[in-house]
C-alpha cells in the first residue's frame, strides 16, 4: 500500500470558507452601494444642440430641451467670442430621469447631489414637485458647456459661480434673463431663511 493511499482525506477549512463568505457579502454591499445600475430610456428627444435620453414624459423632456436651448443661446451670447469656443461640435448629451427616486436608484452613493455632469453626460431628474423643475439640469449643463464647448479650465469657485449665475436666472419672454434671479432655484430658495432682516 502506497503513502498516497493511506493519507487521510483533506478536511474542509471552515475558517477560510467563513472568510470567503464574509468577502462575498462585503463585495455585494459595495456593488449595491457604488455600482451604477442599468437604465433604459423610454424616449430620445433631439434639439439643435442637444440629444436627450429620457424616462420623463414626452412633454417634460421637450420642456427641458426648450430650456437648455435657451441656456445655450444665453451662454453663446456671453462667451461665444472666446478663442476656445467651439461653434461646431457634436450634440451635447443629457440623461433625464423621471423623478428623484429613479435618479438615485440608477446612480447610487451621490451624497447630497441632485444632478451631476460626468463627460459626456449631464444627469438630472425632472423635479415635477417644484416651481422650477429643470434648474438642476441647467446647472449641470453649464458645466458641460464650460468643458465641451467653451473649453474652459476654471478655478472651482469660478466654475460653480458661473453655473449658479446661469442656472438661477429667470426665464422671461422665451429667453434666459441673466442676472434676474429666480427665487425658485437652489440655493436662492433658502434666502428667506438666511435673510431674517431686510438689511442683508
Amino acid at each position: 500500500m502506497t503513502a498516497e493511499m493511506t493519507r487521510p482525506p483533506r478536511r474542509l477549512n471552515w475558517s477560510k470558507v467563513r472568510w470567503l463568505i464574509y468577502l462575498t457579502i462585503l463585495l455585494g454591499i459595495v456593488a449595491w452601494k457604488y455600482v451604477p445600475r442599468p437604465w433604459t430610456p423610454a424616449r430620445t428627444v433631439e434639439t439643435p444642440h442637444y440629444l436627450i435620453a429620457s424616462t420623463a414624459s414626452q412633454a417634460q423632456t421637450e420642456e427641458v430641451g426648450r430650456v437648455v436651448e435657451l441656456l445655450y443661446n444665453a451662454y453663446s451670447n456671453r462667451f461665444g467670442s472666446l478663442p476656445t469656443f467651439r461653434h461646431e461640435h457634436p450634440k451635447l448629451k443629457l440623461l433625464l430621469y423621471k423623478d428623484r427616486r429613479e435618479f438615485r436608484w440608477v446612480n447610487p452613493d451621490l451624497g447630497w447631489a441632485e444632478a451631476f455632469y460626468r463627460t459626456p453626460y449631464c444627469r438630472a431628474y425632472y423635479s415635477a414637485d417644484e416651481v422650477n423643475p429643470y434648474h438642476w439640469m441647467l446647472h449641470e449643463a453649464v458645466h458641460q458647456l464650460n468643458r465641451e464647448v467653451a473649453q474652459l479650465n476654471l478655478a472651482k469657485w469660478l466654475e460653480e459661480g458661473t453655473a449658479e449665475y446661469f442656472s438661477t436666472s429667470r426665464i422671461q419672454s422665451d429667453q434666459l434673463a441673466l442676472g434676474r434671479i429666480d427665487p425658485h432655484t437652489y440655493p436662492v430658495w433658502w434666502m428667506d431663511e438666511i435673510a431674517t432682516a431686510p438689511d442683508l
